[in-house]
């Protein structure tokens, strides 16, 4: 009961990818049966053969006010909506729901002086935002029930994690009920703010600051 599997061929024709980019691209199912482990009478059944909903590769783009839910993340794909490091810059996010994402992080943010505002991220499998970019700013966003599934806490699963990024700005935010750490400063974060948000109800660690230096945490709230 609560377990599935795919029966198909020509998975994965490559294994030695060597990036989560490579491994992504080169992933090659079909699918022929959909075996679940509970009776659907009486349900709805929903499938999802995709993987990335968007993929920025331009400085200076803007997403705003739509909905991005359902899509079959993992790992490999690195975020739902992608961003990638260093091949892009200035993205502003504003008024976007992303939610029920099944296996993989939201949203992976590695563009610089970028910023996301007034945003709704619930319910994804793994984390809600990966952040890779220097100065980046999140602000005014809702973080709520994110480790969906549940996986270990450590590497990834939470709400927010960070890692060797430089001037990162976390305020007047909201994180509730994520099924892991909410907020994970990690390895060479630099000069990080956490300023005015809320942690309510998170299984594991408010906020987290790990092998890196310098931050400011005043006016949060952690209960």
């Amino acid at each position: 009961s609560g377990t599935f599997y795919v029966e198909g061929a020509g998975y994965a024709k490559k294994f030695n990818a060597i990036t989560h980019e490579e491994l992504a691209s080169n992933y090659n199912f079909t699918s022929t049966h959909y075996v679940i482990g509970d009776n659907p009478n009486g349900h709805e059944v929903r499938i999802s053969r995709y993987s990335r909903a968007l993929n920025f590769s331009k400085d200076g783009l803007t997403l705003r006010g739509i909905g991005v839910r359902r899509y079959a993340s993992c790992l490999a794909d690195s975020g739902t909506v992608y961003c990638g490091k260093n091949t892009m810059n200035n993205l502003t996010v504003e008024n976007v729901v992303i939610e029920d994402i099944s296996a993989g992080p939201g949203m992976q943010i590695g563009t610089s002086d970028s910023a996301v505002r007034r945003c709704t991220v619930r319910r994804c499998g793994l984390m809600g935002f990966g952040i890779s970019g220097d100065r980046v700013t999140v602000e005014r966003c809702r973080f709520t029930e994110n480790n969906h599934r549940l996986f270990n806490y450590g590497p990834y699963g939470g709400s927010i994690k960070t890692g060797r990024i430089e001037d990162p700005m976390i305020r007047y935010n909201w994180f509730e009920s994520t099924k892991g750490h909410a907020l994970w400063f990690d390895e060479c974060s630099i000069r990080a703010t956490v300023h005015g948000n809320l942690f309510t109800d998170n299984w594991g660690v408010g906020i987290i600051f790990e092998i890196s230096d310098r931050i400011i945490i005043a006016d949060n709230i952690i209960i």
